[in-house]
């Protein structure tokens, strides 16, 4: 499991990397993969629980940091005690950290419909696409809302300067933003400076 680190989750609501991690595992372990690569809610509870059963050497959590937690509306206990396979994230946890279906819709919103050849000539048609599987794409790639952002900020970036002559399912499943982000990155560097000199 990859574990995508949020920093403005962990200042936001003052938690340690530690807690954003048994939460995000505790999101996770309530999700299995089919046969047909689909996430499924899992009827057995939540795995992690498995690794204090089985494992020898395995901190145990800190009981005031999983109270914390409790606390703050993350997590939620299913049981009389603080203990991983007790706990369940929140919604608010999920919807605070996890891209959503209104994210991938933002990106599909500013992406360009068309690519225009000139006078006389067809247009090719970027966003003809199949949009739930593209969906399902974007959200197994893109996890997090931070990372939603950035990968909105380049796509701003590279609309703007006439960059995006893929299709939008290409886009999305060939994950373009990786290719446009050094680019980018450079980019708003030199804006930045030259914003810098003008002040």
């Amino acid at each position: 499991m990859i574990i995508e680190v949020s920093v403005d989750f962990l200042v936001k609501y003052k938690i340690t990397f530690e807690q954003y991690a048994l939460c995000y595992m505790l999101h996770e372990d309530e999700y299995e993969i089919n046969i047909n690569g689909e996430r499924r809610y899992t009827e057995s509870g939540p795995a992690i629980a498995n690794v204090y059963n089985y494992s020898q050497n395995v901190r145990k959590w800190d009981k005031k940091e999983l109270e914390d937690l409790v606390q703050k509306g993350i997590l939620k206990r299913k049981g009389n005690r603080n203990s991983p396979d007790m706990l369940e994230v929140t919604e608010k946890f999920a919807e605070d950290l996890f891209t959503s279906f209104s994210d991938f819709d933002q990106l599909f919103s500013i992406y360009p419909s068309h690519l225009d050849f000139g006078p006389g000539r067809a247009k090719g048609i970027l966003k003809a696409c199949n949009r739930e599987e593209v969906e399902k794409s974007y959200k197994s790639a893109v996890r997090t809302k931070s990372k939603h952002k950035y990968i909105m900020s380049i796509t701003r970036w590279a609309k703007e300067h006439n960059m995006l002559n893929l299709s939008f399912e290409k886009y999305v499943k060939g994950r373009y933003w990786e290719v446009l982000k050094d680019d980018y990155e450079n980019q708003t560097a030199i804006e930045t400076k030259d914003q810098e000199m003008l002040l």
